[in-house]
């Protein structure tokens, strides 16, 4: 804090640009936002301002620190340049301490960290709301040299998904959440819009996965934050058997899709299989796809209009320069094991509503793994 600071509209522009531009304080996973203020924070539910750079000790009978700040001394292009002094430069004058710097030592105040278990407790709360975040996702350097093909969405969403659940699993002694594993603590599928959806999507229409959105539909914490942001790869080995890792590279959130109509993009898989109920005379269909695509709908609050259902030969999802894919290649059985029997029927769709809806929309068995995804068609502002 400055207290008798006054900038002019140029200077506070460029502050408040330098300030933002600072995306970590030391190492590269403690991320920050700084803002500008033009006053100093009430004190107030427990939260205290600290004079870091002061030698007072003020009356105060907490732990005394020190820590290394810019010497007072220091102006301008001399200032900039201690700040901004690497470690390598450092190093290669034999120096231990930058330039320009003097050690500050400074008390906290006496009730300092009586809180520190709350908000370790808090650093376990929810503190995200809902969203979709992106990751681009690229080639080996070598070895096969090419990303999966749109068949293998399922594949790459189960691949995506283990690397999760195992950097999530090395930070919390094993302990994943049901927001990544879509499972209960014992061991139930859990039901409804409460886990993540792990969509693997070709974006540039040549036949290949080039990204994954993870939309996270539920409010939740740091620490599922770190695990999943931090994510750097994953294995394609039960993807197509190579042995090199595809590269995997966050770019943040998501744009959700907004829109009146929408197109699968990929198949939505029946999750049950179609009967035939009546006698002769009443004889009728019971569970045809467009009721178990309004039923997933029901259960999102969701309601459309209009269902176009395409089935068979015909049921098609669309690639760049007019090519098609044939929905029945995708594979439609997870890799974990053969419990879940023969594939069953893939279906595309297009969804017509009465008003606008925001995305992301996937539907069917296996949603959660990139399968029955929609995507808008003419979208709205």
């Amino acid at each position: 804090m400055w207290d008798d600071a006054a900038l002019s509209t140029e200077q506070y522009a460029l502050f408040t640009r330098l300030c933002t531009a600072i995306g970590y304080l030391g190492r590269a996973e403690s991320w920050c936002r700084i803002t500008v203020v033009d006053a100093a924070p009430l004190v107030r539910d427990g939260l205290f301002n600290v004079d870091l750079a002061s030698h007072q000790t003020g009356t105060g009978t907490g732990p005394l620190v020190r820590r290394l700040g810019a010497n007072t001394d220091l102006r301008g292009a001399g200032l900039i340049g201690a700040l901004s002094e690497t470690t390598d430069t450092m190093r290669k004058r034999k120096a231990v301490e930058p330039r320009g710097t003097t050690w500050c030592t400074y008390r906290f105040p006496a009730d300092y960290g009586r809180d520190q278990v709350a908000a370790t407790v808090a650093a376990k709360h929810p503190v995200f709301a809902p969203r979709a975040v992106r990751f681009r996702l690229e080639e080996p350097s070598k070895g096969i040299g090419t990303l999966p093909s749109v068949t293998e969405t399922l594949s790459v969403a189960e691949a995506f998904r283990r690397a999760v659940l195992s950097i999530q699993g090395g930070r919390s002694e094993g302990q994943n959440t049901s927001l990544f594993t879509g499972k209960t603590a014992d061991g139930e599928p859990l039901t409804g819009e409460n886990h993540a959806y792990y969509l693997p999507r070709d974006r540039d229409g040549d036949g290949r996965i080039d990204t994954v959105d993870v939309y996270l539909p539920r409010s939740f914490t740091h620490e599922e934050h770190r695990a999943l942001t931090s994510l750097g790869r994953i294995s394609a080995r039960l993807i197509y058997g190579s042995t090199e890792d595809l590269i995997v590279t966050f770019l943040g959130d998501a744009p959700p899709g907004n829109a009146v109509v929408w197109r699968s993009i990929t198949p939505f898989v029946l999750p049950r299989f179609e009967k035939m109920r009546g006698g002769e005379a009443d004889r009728r269909i019971v569970d045809a796809p467009e009721d178990q695509i309004r039923r997933e709908l029901a259960h999102r609050s969701l309601v459309a209009t209009e269902i176009d259902v395409l089935r068979g030969p015909k049921a098609r999802i669309a690639l760049a320069g007019g090519r098609t894919m044939f929905a029945g290649n995708y594979r439609r059985v997870r890799q974990r094991d053969g419990r879940d029997g023969p594939p069953r029927e893939a279906v595309t769709a297009t969804l017509t509503f009465s008003e606008p809806i925001r995305g992301p929309l996937a539907l069917g068995r296996y949603a959660q793994f990139g399968l029955g995804q929609f995507a808008p068609v003419d979208e709205t502002t």
